[in-house]
């Protein structure tokens, strides 16, 4: 009897000791990941505004703007508490076009796409598009191509290329507005 008490205490022992290593595993494991991602730096970027004008136009697709437009993000990481040299991912995660001139809408346009590329490279990145706009709207949202935009965002400079197609003549010029927010992430 004794012996067969000794021996469940010792089991009992033993399923406390299994318990209490798995659960320092378990909570180790969550914490790393907890500290990893206390360490991250994510933030959303404010609103981007690229203003542009289409000038009277037959239909048809034609490009309505390029642009060199000058990069913040070094400033906003800072500002985040980061640097630029631990940027991870940055990319796209609202766009819209909206109309500057009052008493228009987008109904002369049939889609819209934004692109965007480093100063000095030919390539481009598709980072939003806006298909059906001319439903009387004059603000749309536009569907995010979720991308990786670190090469191009971390420039001082980049560029801007608005695409799209009227499917039915302008005849007076209007202004228009693309409006970005990008997510950041930086690592420690």
């Amino acid at each position: 009897m004794v012996n067969t008490l000794k021996h469940l205490i010792s089991m009992k022992k033993s399923t406390i000791y299994l318990t209490a290593l798995m659960l320092i595993v378990a909570f180790g494991i969550a914490s790393c990941d907890l500290v990893k991602d206390l360490l991250d730096i994510e933030f959303t970027t404010g609103w981007k505004h690229i203003p542009f004008t289409v000038s009277p136009e037959k239909a048809g697709e034609l490009t309505y703007h390029n642009t060199y437009f000058q990069s913040d993000l070094v400033q906003e990481i800072e500002d985040n508490g980061g640097t630029i040299d631990n940027l991870s991912n940055v990319e796209v995660s609202e766009a819209r076009v909206a109309v500057l001139s009052p008493g228009r809408s987008l109904d002369p346009f049939a889609w819209v796409e934004v692109y965007l590329r480093a100063l000095g490279d030919t390539d481009s990145s598709l980072v939003a598009s806006g298909n059906d706009v001319n439903n009387g709207a004059t603000q749309i949202e536009m569907v995010v191509d979720p991308i990786s935009l670190n090469d191009i965002l971390a420039q001082d400079e980049y560029v801007v290329t608005i695409l799209g197609e009227l499917d039915q003549n302008l005849e007076t010029e209007i202004d228009l507005e693309v409006q970005l927010k990008y997510d950041v992430t930086v690592k420690p």
